[in-house]
This record gives C-alpha cells, structure tokens and sequence, in this order.
C-alpha cells in the first residue's frame, strides 16, 4: 500500500484566507491530517498489509534554494524547522503502522513528473536528519 505523506497537504491545500478559517497555519493541519494518517496506517498493518510506503517528494524541497525561498515567504517558516517538523510528523505515522511482518518505506525524489524537474541538491542533508525515521 503506497499513500501520501502528511506533508504533502499542507504543502498543497492550505490556502490563506480560506484554510486558515479552521486551521491557524501549516503546522496545526499537519499534525490534524498525521492523526488521521496514524489511525488509517496502524488498521491497514493490523489488517495484514506487509508493505507500506509513504510518498514524500517534498523533501526535496528543504534542500532547493528556491523552495527554500518559498518556504520562509510563503509559509513563513524556516526550512530547517520544516524538514524537522516533516520527519517528525511521518516518524509518528510510521510509529503507528509498526506491526509484526510489514516493512515500511519512503519515497523521496525531486519531482518527475512528466520531465518536469521541480527541485535541486542533494539528499545528504536530508538522509542526516532522517535515519530517525528507520528506528
């Protein structure tokens, strides 16, 4: 089973002036949408699902210079809080789906989508903040 990583809906769907109506900024409808990950995560491992993978291309984005750039402008946060926050957030969904028999994995790239290339850099920043989330 491959699903979303919670970062990718704040990174997507929170829009100010309609989004902020119900959730205060990025952060809180994150960990709104990791509650609901961990619920729908640890049913599926409990059900016997023996591989589950989260999809996390926005990583890459902490490492971009002009992501980073959109993160401290549009978000209003620094890059290095978010990739924080990011990990933490899917280390608590994994957490959740940890069970007997299921390896769980992530996904991370820079975004191909149709020879569209939407982030630069390396992932060694990236992998040094991470290996938490091989705990």
């Amino acid at each position: 089973m491959t699903l979303p990583s919670a970062t990718q809906f704040p990174a997507i769907s929170f829009k100010r002036g309609v989004t902020d109506a119900v959730y205060k900024d990025h952060s809180e409808l994150l960990w709104a949408v990791v509650e609901i990950m961990k619920s729908d995560l640890a049913k599926l491992a409990s059900d016997g699902v023996s591989y589950i993978q989260i999809d996390a291309p926005r990583y890459s984005y902490y490492m971009d210079p002009k992501w980073r750039e959109w993160i401290r402008t549009e978000i209003g946060t620094d890059p290095d809080a978010a990739l924080d926050e990011a990990i933490r957030a899917d280390n608590a969904c994994f957490q959740a789906a940890r069970h007997p028999g299921v390896t769980l994995g992530i996904h991370l790239c820079r975004g191909n989508n149709r020879s569209h290339w939407y982030a630069e850099g390396g992932y060694d920043a990236i992998a040094e903040k991470c290996s938490p989330l091989s705990m």
